[in-house]
């Protein structure tokens, strides 16, 4: 398997944990940033010059720090703190109603593999909502504002992105309309 092939094949338990193992490609000592991490997976070309520079700490600190491609830290979902708190409350309220109960390790791969290559994912970043800063968020959703590591988990939620190749059913492979 190709190095480029090992940076897309990143198997998530979180992003935290792929941070790490795309540290371990680059040869890092310490994991890579989110940002770093969510741009090297949406972008073949970041993630060929992650691999190209890593023996060149001058330009592989440049790349650090500069993740191409990745979603300016200013754009988010609008929504206010208060109605994040909302939405959470709700999630909440939507987990305890299935007992609090996780999807198992394979479905949280396949759902964070998911947020990890749409569009619509943020890093958060200085311009994060109060919530998310609160809550250590490191990912969030545009479309919902969710942290994406925690909802991944809840097996009560959903992703709210149609998608692309899959008419009719959500990024994580779920139907679009609930009855």
């Amino acid at each position: 398997m190709s190095e480029l092939q090992a940076i897309a094949g990143i198997r998530l338990r979180s992003i935290e944990d792929g941070c790490r193992q795309l540290a371990d490609i680059l040869e890092l000592q310490a994991p890579v940033a989110p940002k770093v991490l969510i741009a090297a997976l949406q972008s073949e070309e970041y993630a060929r010059n992650l691999l190209i520079c890593r023996r060149t700490p001058v330009f592989l600190a440049t790349l650090l720090a500069n993740p191409v491609g990745s979603p300016p830290q200013e754009a988010g979902s609008g929504k206010g703190t208060l109605e994040l708190m909302k939405e959470a409350s709700g999630a909440l309220a939507r987990w305890g109603t299935v007992g609090f109960s996780v999807v198992d390790d394979e479905v949280l791969e396949q759902r964070l593999g998911a947020c990890l290559a749409c569009p619509n994912l943020r890093s958060s970043g200085s311009a994060a909502n109060a919530l998310h800063k609160l809550m250590k968020t490191r990912a969030s959703c545009a479309l919902c504002g969710c942290d994406v590591e925690k909802k991944a988990r809840m097996s009560s939620e959903r992703c709210p992105g149609e998608d692309p190749q899959l008419t009719g059913h959500n990024r994580w492979g779920q139907p679009l309309s609930v009855a």
